[in-house]
């Protein structure tokens, strides 16, 4: 019988097993790594990088899996906190359903447990198999196809120009203004800028009273609904807007593009409407939904959210917009014991003590906990879903309101 994955040795990544873990990603993301050879450098360089550690499972002196630890910081409420982002989970081929994947994630949970990190991220390659180990999906993103000529022209466009080498710090400064504005936006360290600024060739930055209000990155690509090479169509691979300045500087550009490309491709967070500009909100593609709707947008889920430590999670999320409110909590956690333990909050002044009379209990798995900790999901909606039950039906508004958020959840980092 083979070894489960609880009898292996799990450590860190040295430069000596970089030829048996580019084996292992080749095998396990096929279309990320097309050629092997060239991984070699690549994953040397990542070992390099710092804020991230690369585990190998090993049976003996074999490696049957590995992932990457990341060391990142997060939005919740204006309130960084500290996050654990797991991502190139892999495993041998000839290792598969074997546990080792559930052991190496248990690992990374134990590991975040002891570095006290509330909170860790990961993009799934199977949501189910995640939200049994306690993530909950918190980012839903919105994909508009649409005419640049469906987009008011704003006067405003004048107002973005070509990104400069010196308006690199002004982006930034934009960036850091938008992290504090949505739950799960990540922290970029100096390296990660680095990389970003690195692989741009078509930035714009949009220009206020305040600086830089906003920029965004484009890319282009053949339409390859007609034959003429000159038909292309116009990816929004990243923006962002801090000011109503800036985002109506933006559309305005875009909608200034409606000779040179057919069509304009940008992702949106789910409450970032982009449909109410458009007179012709459709995908262009004539696509029918239902009898006669027609289709506007394609949704997608991905980033997923786990809270590891709920009780130091829940000190350091922040705000809770004011509301007092008393909650016992019971919580289903299979991987982590602590977390299951029931327990009293008492929140006064965005402040969380752990002691108090109850005026409601709520009852729900730390996958939807997730969710409601991250502003992705309302207790009214969990309860709906059969996802959470509360004792007092009456205290569910006030529990939403002190849950809420500004804005919804959306990331722009992918690990």
């Amino acid at each position: 019988m083979k070894t489960s994955a609880f009898d292996l040795r799990i450590r860190p990544l040295e430069p000596d097993d970089v030829p048996a873990w580019a084996v292992t990603n080749y095998n396990a993301y096929p279309s990320f790594y097309p050629h092997l050879e060239p991984m070699h450098d690549e994953l040397r360089r990542v070992l390099a990088l710092p804020g991230r550690t690369a585990y190998g499972a090993f049976d003996g002196d074999t490696l049957v899996g590995s992932y990457l630890l990341y060391d990142f910081e997060m939005n919740v409420t204006g309130r960084l906190v500290s996050c654990g982002g797991i991502g190139l989970v892999a495993v041998a081929l000839d290792r598969r359903k074997q546990g080792i994947a559930r052991g190496l994630i248990q690992h990374g949970l134990q590991r975040m447990r002891e570095t006290q990190t509330p909170v860790s991220m990961l993009y799934p390659f199977r949501t189910d198999f995640y939200q049994r180990l306690g993530w909950g999906s918190v980012v839903e993103v919105r994909e508009h196809q649409f005419k640049p000529s469906s987009m008011p022209a704003f006067p405003e466009a004048s107002a973005v120009r070509k990104a400069r080498e010196s308006d690199r710090a002004g982006i930034m400064a934009c960036y850091a203004t938008f992290l504090r504005t949505r739950p799960c936006v990540i922290h970029r360290t100096a390296a990660d800028w680095t990389s970003f600024f690195g692989h741009q060739s078509r930035l714009f930055c949009v220009e206020g009273e305040t600086g830089i209000e906003g920029y965004l990155s484009l890319a282009f690509h053949r339409d390859e609904r007609y034959s003429e090479r000159l038909a292309n169509r116009l990816v929004v691979t990243e923006s962002v807007y801090t000011t109503p300045h800036a985002l109506r500087a933006i559309v305005g550009f875009l909608a200034s593009l409606a000779d040179q490309v057919t069509r304009i491709r940008w992702f949106a967070p789910r409450d970032e409407r982009l449909e109410l500009f458009l007179t012709d909100p459709s995908n262009d593609e004539r696509d029918e939904l239902w009898r006669l709707y027609r289709v506007a947008y394609r949704v997608g889920v991905g980033l997923m959210l786990r809270v590891v430590d709920v009780r130091q999670a829940l000190v350091r999320r922040g705000s809770y917009n004011g509301v007092p409110l008393c909650i016992r909590w019971r919580i289903d956690d299979s991987q982590i014991p602590e977390n299951a333990v029931p327990f009293t909050t008492t929140i006064a002044g965005d402040q969380v003590t752990f002691a108090g009379d109850p005026e409601l209990e709520v009852s729900t798995d730390i996958s939807t906990f997730s969710q409601l900790y991250g502003g992705a999901l309302s207790l009214s909606e969990a309860i709906w879903a059969q996802k959470a039950t509360c004792s007092e039906p009456d205290a569910v508004s006030r529990f939403d309101a002190a849950f809420r958020t500004a804005r919804g959840p959306f990331c722009l980092t992918f690990f």
